[in-house]
Order: structure tokens, then C-alpha cells, then sequence
């Protein structure tokens, strides 16, 4: 689970410029550089929600 002191997801769910949706963990090389339009708590919770993680 990735959650912040609050209890807040940290895991940040994207959508490409193709449309994909893809979702980055802290310490993702991604993470950083990606805008959140969806915060998840686990990564079964984006998963569900039809994101995939990045493909490195």
C-alpha cells in the first residue's frame, strides 16, 4: 500500500497522449515528471480501475 502520513494514495494514475491509462509507483522513473489526474492507494485499486503500470 502507498500512503502518505495523512492516509492519502500516492499512487498516480495518467492518461497518455494516446489514451492509455497508466498508473506510477513512488520511485517510478516517471513518477516525478507525471501529472496525477487519479490518486490510488494499491496497486490492485488502479488495476481495477483499467490502469496498467508503465512498460520499463
Amino acid at each position: 500500500m502507498y500512503v502518505d502520513s495523512s492516509g492519502r494514495g500516492l499512487i498516480k494514475g495518467n492518461i497518455n497522449s494516446k489514451g492509455e491509462k497508466i498508473y506510477h509507483i513512488p520511485g517510478d522513473p516517471w513518477y516525478d515528471r507525471t501529472k496525477a489526474e487519479v490518486w490510488f492507494k494499491t496497486e490492485a485499486e488502479a488495476q481495477a480501475a483499467g490502469f496498467r503500470p508503465p512498460k520499463r
